[in-house]
């Protein structure tokens, strides 16, 4: 595998992982009428994402990530606060 293949699929990878957070924030947003505020921790948990094997910053990092492409992108409002 070379380099640009193995990019291609980080990039493909990450995609995915960013429509799937929108997919957990408008089935959220269908669960409340005015709309229902979730932690990364809870989309963490509604994705059923693994838990990395040793914790050294917050397990939620890569949601966090995620939602701020979301919030730049105009997806969705993103907020970076304490779990």
């Amino acid at each position: 595998m070379n380099n640009k293949t193995r990019n291609d699929f980080a990039a493909y990878g990450l995609e995915i992982l960013k429509r799937a957070v929108l997919l957990v924030l408008y089935e959220a947003r269908q669960e409340s009428p005015y709309g229902k505020i979730l932690t990364a921790g809870q989309i963490h948990q509604r994705l059923d994402l693994l838990q990395p094997w040793r914790v050294c910053v917050s397990t939620n990092s890569l949601i966090h990530g995620i939602l701020d492409h979301l919030y730049h992108e105009g997806y969705a409002y993103h907020y970076v606060g304490y779990e």
